[in-house]
């Protein structure tokens, strides 16, 4: 009997198919039946193998399968970090995954979504966990004085984080969230105070006084003159953010524009 294999070829991978005699039409059949000869037997099967060698193709592309085998790569987070750490994002591609190769006797299309729903499922989140890193951030602070005042300024607290010491970038670690603390601790440390002089406070308080004559001594006396300091006042502390000076030019205004009733109280 004649028959040869052919591979089914309309798209993916074709399966083999062992293409005979019995799958395939006689172009000239006679009434006693397929292939038959009145010349030879050997005639008879070159008739046979004629028609399967032109036949057996197009046999084999509507007997046969084919498989497509799929592919996908994504970016899936790894998300088993201790301790609120965050995971990286890791590229997972479908041939990498034990599930691999992904294949479908339906089509490319069909055999694409396995992978990428392999690569977006648990075995994709599996990779992740496994290759992917964790990175933890820390913000340390704590308060510090500003120690940099001129003259008698005082300098006023502030809070300072590790972020604002770094230029506004939190410190991480791919370590552990013990490193991250450890290091923006350090930081802290070694430009918190810096940062405190650059960035805090310094408040003056102001001094000032006038010179003012008791005007109630009556006939032919004369009042003193007393030097009045703002401190003598009772009133608040007048300060400044700016200077000693500008702290003093309100003291002193202060002094020279208030009604003064202890000058008054004094006998002479």
């Amino acid at each position: 009997a004649a028959s040869d294999v052919y591979k089914r070829q309309d798209g993916g991978v074709g399966s083999s198919v062992t293409v005979t005699q019995n799958d395939v039409t006689d172009p000239t059949p006679s009434s006693d039946g397929k292939f038959k000869s009145c010349v030879s037997q050997a005639d008879a099967n070159a008739k046979a193998l004629a028609a399967v060698t032109a036949q057996g193709q197009s046999v084999a592309n509507s007997k046969g399968t084919c498989t497509w085998t799929g592919s996908y790569t994504g970016q899936v987070q790894k998300n088993n970090c201790a301790d609120g750490g965050v995971g990286d994002m890791v590229s997972v591609s479908s041939s990498k995954l034990p599930g691999h190769p992904y294949t479908s006797n339906i089509s490319l299309a069909d055999a694409n979504k396995k992978a990428e729903n392999a690569v977006r499922g648990a075995e994709g989140q599996a990779y992740a966990n496994k290759n992917g890193g964790c990175t933890w951030t820390y913000v340390a602070s704590r308060d510090f004085y500003r120690n940099n005042c001129a003259g008698s300024g005082v300098g006023q607290r502030i809070t300072v984080t590790s972020t604002q010491v770094n230029g506004g970038t939190p410190i991480t670690s791919k370590v552990s969230l013990a490193d991250a603390r450890s290091k923006a601790e350090q930081i802290l440390d070694q430009k918190g105070q810096d940062y405190a002089n650059q960035h805090g406070t310094c408040v003056w308080t102001g001094t000032g006084s006038a010179t003012f004559y008791k005007d109630n001594c009556g006939t032919c006396k004369h009042g003193v003159a007393l030097s009045v300091p703002y401190s003598a006042l009772g009133l608040s502390a007048l300060t400044s953010t700016v200077s000693q000076a500008d702290a003093d030019s309100k003291g002193q205004n202060a002094v020279s524009y208030t009604h003064l009733t202890l000058p008054t109280k004094l006998e002479v």
